[in-house]
């Protein structure tokens, strides 16, 4: 009777890992990683005008990452300084119409985070990001975007700590 129970609840927890798939898989990050360019530089590559393109920050990122961006963006509203000089999704404040990524590498997986390594390619040049994803709503989403000293999340914090403050009075 003991060994049935334990093959009952071995069996369980087998089909609910399989069911849900393992989140600290980097495989699993990895294939996340890249089916979110491919869908947002599929859109870039149709288009001449940034007017046309879709907000794939709430398709695609955190809610930490979407909470600070409304922040940000309601703060730019009221005429301060402006935070966005240019688009994190390709790294520049343009893009080619050959956008597309390379050299993506899962360095760190856990069961709720992991850091991507990869590089974008835009205008015939190679930008190193590092993105920080989180496991949260059944996925794997973009927590921060980081390249060449930049550091998206905490810029976006220090902003709205910054500015933020005289629309508080």
């Amino acid at each position: 009777m003991k060994k049935t129970v334990l093959f009952s609840v071995l069996l369980f927890f087998s089909l609910a890992v399989a069911a849900y798939g393992n989140t600290g898989d980097s495989q699993q990050v990895k294939q996340r990683v890249e089916a979110i360019y491919k869908t947002v530089f599929s859109t870039y590559n149709r288009t001449n005008d940034y007017t046309s393109i879709p907000d794939f920050d709430s398709r695609f990122c955190s809610k930490a990452w979407n909470d600070n961006k409304k922040k940000v963006e309601k703060i730019q509203e009221q005429g301060d300084e402006p935070f966005f000089d240019a688009d994190y999704w390709v790294m520049g404040q343009d893009f080619s119409n050959d956008l597309h990524i390379t050299d993506v590498k899962v360095v760190n997986v856990s069961n709720t985070e992991a850091t991507v390594n990869m590089k974008v390619h835009n205008f015939g040049h190679d930008t190193p990001v590092t993105l920080k994803m989180v496991f949260e709503r059944g996925d794997w989403y973009i927590d921060n975007i980081m390249s060449e000293g930049m550091d998206l999340k905490e810029d976006m914090k220090e902003y709205i700590k910054e500015y933020g403050k005289s629309r508080r009075r």
